[in-house]
């Protein structure tokens, strides 16, 4: 084949090549590789949850508080919002806000919902309110994110959230006053106390499971005494704990097991507990998310050569902290 002949059949393969590769699409040139965007498959989406998560945290504290000035309190909550911004991905951030923006969009306009509400604050609106703000606080952060962020605090390639205690190892701290009832050998007696414990576990996305120690006490007033005389308990713990946690809210299910001395008799009875616990947690402090609650648990105390057997009732004012590593 001549040379002429066989340029014109390379030239023919191209041409018929080129008829079946994807026409671009009208007036969109091709992106260079290096501004090509992250495609969203890649973008870690537990970390999108974790921002997303944080924001609405942050926007539900205030919220709680009363929300009012949106400048003035979009100011005060800026810091807490750049605490997790800037722990964030440039992917990931852009992923949250473009989640938001849908978000506001299906809500709809505030001022229109409430016209259209008879003036009246319903549901539909605060929740319009509510999904504005939080994009709101996370565009302001995202104007300032390069300026504003510490150079020493890096994105996390894998963001797990600020204001949330999920998919990590877990450290709960947690004391509080308790009034108790007693019922044994017939006779119920009442008394106070109080009793502080640390517990380590895991915390998933919506449970915690958390195991540790626990030492407590009380006095309780001795039945028939005059005057008035007391026994003092000491009653320590190993307390298992499941933790059900949304939004702010826990819900702590319990299970221990007791034992008790006194103070006038070190001999030790043994028995179990079971308990629950409702809370609600803070925003981040210093590393540590604090919560505060309401807890009541029954404890029976079996028969021994030490004392008879025995039912006690506490409850009381808790707070604590969770500490992640």
């Amino acid at each position: 084949m001549s040379g002429t002949a066989a340029a014109r059949t390379l030239a023919a393969v191209l041409g018929l090549a080129a008829l079946f590769q994807p026409e671009p699409a009208r007036g969109q040139a091709p992106l260079p590789a290096s501004a090509a965007p992250t495609p969203a498959a890649l973008v870690s989406e537990p970390s999108v949850q974790a921002l997303l998560f944080d924001l609405e945290r942050i926007i539900a504290a205030e919220e709680s508080s009363g929300w009012l000035l949106d400048d003035v309190t979009q100011d005060e909550i800026h810091r807490d919002v750049m605490e997790s911004l800037c722990r964030a991905t440039p992917d990931v951030r852009r992923a949250a806000e473009r989640r938001l923006e849908q978000r506001s969009a299906a809500a709809g306009d505030p001022r229109a919902l409430y016209e259209r509400a008879g003036a009246q604050l319903s549901h539909d609106v605060t929740h319009a309110l509510t999904t504005q703000r939080t994009l709101v606080a996370l565009q302001r952060g995202l104007a300032v994110a390069d300026q504003q962020c510490p150079f020493w605090l890096r994105p996390q390639p894998e963001f797990r959230g600020m204001q949330s205690t999920r998919d990590r190892w877990i450290v709960n701290f947690d004391t509080g006053g308790t009034a108790q009832l007693r019922r044994t050998q017939g006779e119920w007696s009442v008394g106070a106390g109080g009793f502080g414990r640390v517990l380590g576990g895991y915390s998933f996305t919506r449970v915690s499971l958390l195991a540790g120690i626990e030492m407590g006490g009380g006095a309780l007033v001795v039945p028939g005494t005059q005057p008035t005389a007391f026994v003092v308990n000491y009653i320590p713990a190993v307390p298992v704990l499941l933790r059900f946690h949304r939004d702010a809210w826990n819900i702590d299910l319990e299970a221990a097991s007791v034992g008790l001395f006194q103070a006038g008799n070190t001999r030790l009875s043994h028995g179990v507990r079971g308990g629950i616990t409702i809370g609600v947690s803070g925003l981040r402090v210093r590393g540590i998310l604090p919560w505060v609650g309401i807890g009541v648990a029954s404890e029976y105390h079996f028969e021994n050569s030490a004392r008879p057997e025995a039912w006690y009732l506490r409850s009381g004012l808790r707070v604590g902290g969770v500490w992640d590593p």
